[in-house]
């Protein structure tokens, strides 16, 4: 899937990430690994689906009426 140049806004963002081992941005905390660990509720801002850029690509992040996650490109 190709994106449209809206998302380029969001690739751009992606690839000014922090540094590995810099301080988590916004919402992020860190787990006992170490890993960065974002809640859900941050991700998705209170809406059923969030979008996700990766690589050139665009995945969508939705919330399940059981409230479970799912990621589709």
């Amino acid at each position: 899937m190709n994106l449209a140049p809206a998302s380029n806004a969001m690739l751009a963002a992606e690839s000014s990430a922090e540094p590995a081992g810099a301080a988590p941005a916004g919402d992020a905390e860190h787990s006992a690994s170490g890993l960065r660990v974002w809640p859900s509720n941050t991700l998705l801002a209170g809406r059923q689906e969030a979008h996700i850029a990766h690589n050139g690509e665009l995945y969508t992040l939705r919330r399940t009426r059981a409230g479970r996650l799912i990621l589709t490109k």
